[in-house]
């Protein structure tokens, strides 16, 4: 072996992005953590399962929804709060 190893193939992508808007505006959590308000727009996040949270304090309006996230793609969530 004379050090001529080929180079690395480059490392997989092992995030994707999410994005989230609803009506009315709310917080958006994944996973427990506060993100910031909708709405949200390619927001990167490991590949797998999430758990979303939506929280619109003023009407206390919430809704929860599981997604996954595929590497290198786009997933998006809309989501209608209340009645």
């Amino acid at each position: 072996a004379g050090g001529d190893d080929p180079p690395a193939p480059p490392a997989p992508v092992v995030t994707g992005t999410l994005s989230v808007n609803s009506e009315p505006w709310a917080v958006v959590f994944v996973d427990g953590v506060r993100l910031r308000s909708t709405p949200l727009l390619g927001h990167p996040l490991a590949v797998g399962l999430h758990v979303v949270r939506l929280e619109h304090p003023p009407r206390q309006l919430s809704a929860t929804r599981s997604v996954v996230i595929r590497a290198g793609e786009e997933t998006r969530l809309a989501v209608e709060l209340g009645p």
